[in-house]
């Protein structure tokens, strides 16, 4: 196979900054009856206080700003202290406010994306922690050993389109540490790419594993991103094929779409050279200072996140062991599209799966 030769260099250029300096802007001069903050090495990560999601007298036009024009500009945003009478259904239904695109029938239907315990109010709400699991194993051993980037529900066979919208409701958090997520921005790091770079993505297809072995008994590297196998035989290889980059439908901008858990090789390159590919844009332009922000979460967080534009990674579960940690989460159903696809609604794989 012919090697590809390219100049893979860092370069600097103002998007950043200037996105920094509009969203500082955009969220200092909120006039609310709530406190919206910035406070991390980014500016997309928003902090909301004295907000209680359950609140009937919350107004709408206060709803619309933070679910649509907030959202759209903050990818992740983090809603302090909500009260512990805060229900599954209660979480679950403030979500929905969150995508535009959510497929309502196809929650009514109860089609399920997460594999987990479900909450007895709201199925599509997962219970999570080890109470909730009762400490039996759930997945992959990498997730208790080791930190695992991914970006929910890419390279599934059955979900083309992602969700959107995917989000967090701690409960009970450790108080001696542990409990994080680290975020990085996707897009930031796409925008950042050098041009001659942007062409040679554009055009890449990913393979993913969709066989159990991959899905259950991958393993990663040291940072948590580069997948080390096993990866299928010859003959025995259940794959869907996925383009690295997309074009959101609805702000024209571009991103990447990638999850390390199942990924083989781009179509036409080796695995072995894939991978030096793929590490090489994740340490040089994802998982950097000024593209990732990392989250401790507190008793009472509720987050929600942009899904599309966002890959993350959490606390290894070993750090847990013996310490009190309960939490939900919920993937959204959403008919969320491409610019380039059809209309298609985000169809559940993960609750096909066997709970380990």
């Amino acid at each position: 196979m012919m090697k590809r030769k390219m100049k893979l260099s860092r370069v600097s250029i103002p998007f950043a900054t200037a996105l920094a300096c509009a969203l500082i802007q955009y969220t200092g001069a909120l006039a609310s009856s709530y406190r919206m903050t910035t406070p991390y090495s980014v500016p997309w990560v928003a902090v909301i206080d004295d907000f209680d999601i359950t609140d009937a007298s919350n107004r709408e036009e206060e709803l619309e700003h933070l679910t649509k024009d907030c959202f759209s500009k903050c990818p992740v945003i983090i809603f302090r202290n909500q009260p512990p009478s805060t229900s599954a259904a209660d979480f679950f239904e403030f979500v929905k406010r969150f995508d535009p695109d959510v497929d309502l029938d196809a929650i009514e239907k109860g089609d399920v994306l997460h594999p987990f315990r479900r909450e007895a109010d709201a199925p599509h709400v997962a219970s999570r922690g080890e109470q909730a699991t009762g400490g039996k194993k759930e997945l992959s051993d990498q997730f208790r050993w080791g930190r695992v980037w991914h970006t929910d529900l890419v390279g599934s066979k059955k979900t083309k389109v992602p969700n959107v919208v995917s989000a967090f409701h701690f409960l009970e958090c450790p108080k001696d540490g542990g409990g994080d997520t680290i975020y990085a921005n996707m897009e930031m790091a796409y925008a950042m790419l050098p041009p001659e770079l942007k062409k040679t993505v554009d055009q890449l297809q990913c393979v993913y594993d969709n066989d159990l072995n991959s899905l259950f008994n991958f393993q990663l590297a040291s940072d948590g991103f580069t997948r080390l196998g096993p990866f299928p035989n010859p003959g025995e290889e259940d794959q869907v094929i996925r383009s690295l980059v997309r074009r959101d439908k609805d702000t024209k901008r571009k991103r990447m779409y990638f999850t390390p858990v199942r990924f083989n090789r781009f179509e036409g390159w080796s695995t072995e050279e894939s991978w030096e590919f793929m590490a090489y844009i994740f340490h040089t332009y994802v998982n950097t200072p000024t593209n990732s922000a990392c989250i401790q979460w507190r008793d009472g967080d509720v987050a929600v996140f942009n899904n599309h534009a966002l890959i993350h990674t959490s606390t290894p579960w070993e750090l847990y062991k013996g310490k009190n940690r309960a939490f939900r989460l919920t993937f959204l159903n959403s008919k969320k599209m491409f610019e380039d696809d059809e209309e298609l609604s985000t169809k559940s794989e993960l609750s096909e799966l066997p709970l380990l």
